[in-house]
């Protein structure tokens, strides 16, 4: 490319051959091919990585599992200041809630088979919850409510995943096929012409999007007694 240009023995600038259409060829799929490389290099570094946040996260769990179990105890002062210093004494109702670790819920399920007659059943699905607790301290008589939502006491956002896209590039014609292409068609403007070409329509990949809700809470109506232990659970009817 460019070579008659620098030897001064044409005014063209850029001499466009056959080997200068291969070799631009030859480096575009070079470029593209190493881009496909690195970018599978790329996602497997990514992976090793998500694989030791895992294993991070999994070892912290564990530590504060450790911590839980010794048995810290760990001390809070609030202190509530009355800016009306007309009024000495004023009841203020203080509500205090709090996270803990080693406490948990996994739902279970109770179907039984009625006889309402001879050839009537009814199916009755009760849900239940399987509470258990190890924060070293007994829930007594206390409002249980059951979450599907996962606790987070940290402020990291998951990472999002990466989807690498390709844009379809056709194959380069050959000046050889080319040619051909150009011969058929001359060849075929002498025959009659019985109805227009019939283009095959393409298939399209059509992507869904499904949409969760994000969490669903249930209260349970009566008061329950949780203590803490490592081996009892309580079964408490939600539905």
């Amino acid at each position: 490319v460019g070579e008659s240009a620098v030897n001064g023995r044409s005014s063209n600038l850029i001499s466009f051959n056959q080997e200068s259409e291969a070799s631009l060829e030859y480096f575009f799929e070079y470029h593209e091919r190493k881009s496909t490389e690195i970018k599978e290099k790329i996602r497997n570094i990514d992976e090793s990585i998500r694989k030791l946040d895992l294993e991070v996260n999994r070892l912290n769990a564990e530590i504060n599992q450790y911590r839980w179990d010794i048995g810290i105890n760990n001390i809070i002062t609030i202190e509530v200041e009355n800016k009306e210093k007309s009024v000495e004494n004023v009841e203020v109702e203080l509500s205090v809630s709090y996270h803990v670790l080693s406490a948990s819920w996994t739902p279970s399920y109770d179907i039984r088979i009625k006889d309402k007659s001879k050839n009537s059943h009814e199916m009755i699905l009760t849900y239940f919850g399987n509470v258990e607790q190890h924060t070293g301290e007994d829930w007594k008589n206390v409002e249980l409510s059951l979450s599907t939502a996962t606790p987070s006491s940290g402020g990291n956002l998951p990472k999002p995943g990466k989807t690498t896209v390709h844009l379809f590039r056709p194959p380069p014609i050959h000046p050889e096929t080319g040619r051909y292409m150009m011969a058929t068609k001359r060849a075929r403007k002498s025959a009659p012409c019985t109805g227009g070409r019939i283009i095959t329509p393409m298939n399209h990949a059509t992507t869904y999007a499904k949409k969760n809700a994000l969490s669903t809470t249930f209260t349970i109506s009566n008061r329950k007694s949780i203590p803490t232990s490592s081996t009892s659970t309580i079964k408490v009817t939600i539905t």
